[in-house]
């Protein structure tokens, strides 16, 4: 059941699981109207199972966990190479606005400047790796100028640990 929260619950109501009532392997389109929503899938990027919508006709796209604008990304459970291609492959899309699952919306830039984060952390930390630091080491090491400032910058060692365990 529920926790007591204010605004939210009283505590105690039963929580009900909703089972999906569509499931699609790849891409999938629905209107809602005259509104046409693109669901597209982009993983592995962030987690295995990333999904983008994507509303052409407005180039909206709302980019969940693959977007992290001025916050530092959060790959526990990422494949940072692929990300880093679903970043590029959205660059190429006809998108002027995106909704990221963290910080304020944005655009191409800001996911642009998301994946420079990942591409100048993956320079530093394989210099280290090669150089045979653990990954705790490097991430101690590692100072990544104009990131450094963003929200959460103690996920620069999860981060350089998922860069290890790709290489």
């Amino acid at each position: 059941s529920w926790t007591r929260t204010p605004g939210v619950a009283d505590g105690g109501e039963p929580r009900v699981l909703a089972p999906p009532t569509v499931t699609f392997r790849d891409d999938v389109t629905y209107f809602l109207g005259s509104t046409e929503v693109q669901f597209r899938f982009a993983g592995p990027a962030h987690t295995w199972g990333d999904l983008l919508a994507y509303l052409p006709q407005y180039k909206i796209l709302f980019a969940g966990d693959v977007g992290f604008f001025w916050v530092a990304p959060y790959a526990n459970n990422s494949f940072i190479t692929k990300w880093i291609e679903m970043c590029d492959t959205i660059a190429g899309w006809d998108v002027d606005v995106i909704v990221p699952g963290h910080g304020p919306v944005g655009g191409k830039k800001e996911l642009a400047e998301m994946a420079s984060y990942f591409r100048v952390l993956g320079v530093e930390a394989r210099k280290r790796y090669d150089m045979k630091m653990t990954a705790g080491a490097a991430a101690a090491d590692i100072r990544l100028g104009r990131f450094d400032n963003w929200i959460g910058p103690e996920r620069l060692l999860m981060d350089v640990v998922r860069w290890y365990q790709e290489w």
